[in-house]
């Protein structure tokens, strides 16, 4: 029998231990940098422009400053309380809201921003296709986060589920596996690495050969961390 308590209990959890989390992460330099490529691209395919609806799903505001710089009108919706009032006094419109029972109509958003979200949610494929209700016909979702067999080796992490509070850490292909299941295409994907991507590379060179020669096969998540963004859209009737 599914337990409805149960779930509102480990929801409680995440929210308690990732809200403070959540909120310092987005203001990371080096995650305002991937903020600044992944814009970058939106603005090159198109995407934003004035007089569009953007919602912000779990922000801190930094992405909804980004997208009313560029003439698009926000929202962000929040679980957390305590970062409802932050954004309120920011002057950010947001709303207490669970990302998989939104409170907005069926098409009502041109873009919809995810950054590190998924990962979070108890029912990612719920969450999707949630997110794809409110999502024009025209418009696009935005889904950024880590890559699975990036993040293990968090067993000695103060962690919820495991995983260093995230429920699930999804490989490329669950990800692209998720997103065929909730309907969506994939329009554009890219890695991007948080760290100094020439460092990352000389030191991943390095430490592959070097295990080589070992005769080992893991190579520290450390060196390694790695997330990815993908450009969505609802896709078409006989469209693979």
């Amino acid at each position: 029998m599914f337990d409805c308590d149960k779930v509102k209990k480990y929801y409680s959890m995440v929210v308690d231990k990732t809200q403070k989390d959540c909120s310092e992460f987005s203001k990371r330099p080096s995650v305002i940098n991937c903020f600044d490529e992944i814009f970058k691209k939106l603005d090159e395919m198109d995407i934003l422009g004035p007089g569009k609806h953007f919602l912000d799903i779990g922000g801190s505001g930094h992405v909804c400053e980004m997208a009313q710089q560029r003439g698009l009108g926000t929202d962000i919706v929040t679980i957390s309380p305590s970062e409802l009032e932050l954004l309120k006094k920011k002057g950010i419109k947001a709303s207490l809201q669970d990302m998989n029972f939104l409170d907005f109509p069926d098409e009502h958003f041109d873009v919809i921003f995810a950054s590190h979200i998924l990962e979070h949610s108890p029912v990612p494929l719920f969450s999707l296709m949630e997110w794809k209700r409110v999502l024009k016909r025209s418009g696009r979702l935005i889904v950024f986060g880590p890559i699975g067999g990036d993040y293990q080796g968090h067993e000695d992490s103060n962690s919820v589920y495991g995983l260093a509070e995230h429920i699930i850490c999804p490989t490329e292909w669950q990800y692209k596996w998720l997103f065929a299941l909730a309907g969506l295409h994939i329009e554009y994907e890219s890695d991007i690495n948080r760290r100094n991507k020439r460092k990352n590379f000389i030191a991943k060179k390095a430490i592959t050969s070097i295990l080589h020669k070992m005769k080992l096969d893991l190579i520290p998540s450390k060196q390694l961390k790695r997330d990815i963004f993908f450009v969505l859209k609802h896709r078409e009737p006989g469209h693979e």
